[in-house]
């Protein structure tokens, strides 16, 4: 591989939108892999937000996209979902045809659970 190239692909790897940034507080209150679907979560709500496809606080992201961005399986999807609605923090449900799987994410709530976790 040419010097150029790698520099090119080093600079692809390296772009901000192929990491996650994830609080020590929220791995600590949550463990690793819901920390992680949360934060695919919400970058799927800031996604449907910026192209108007939220309606009422209510995202699409479906089990697929997740597995192929994160390789979470549908299992620890849906314990990462269950973590998340025993806190407090998600509401999901399924809609349409085909089925779709709908999310909303009570972020007044999650900042409650981050304060308490830093204090």
């Amino acid at each position: 591989m040419k010097i150029k190239e790698a520099k090119e692909l080093e600079r692809q790897i390296l772009k901000s939108d192929r990491h996650f940034v994830i609080s020590k507080e929220i791995i600590r209150k949550f463990d690793l892999n819901t920390s992680l679907f949360l934060a695919i979560l919400w970058e799927a709500e800031y996604k449907a937000e910026m192209d108007g496809t939220i309606k009422s606080g209510w995202f699409h992201i479906g089990t697929n996209e997740i597995k192929e961005r994160i390789e979470m399986s549908y299992y620890t999807q849906m314990k990462c979902i269950n973590n998340l609605q025993k806190a407090g923090i998600l509401e999901w449900k399924n809609e349409g045809i085909p089925r779709r799987r709908y999310f909303r994410i009570d972020w007044d709530r999650f900042s409650e659970i981050i304060e308490e976790e830093v204090e």
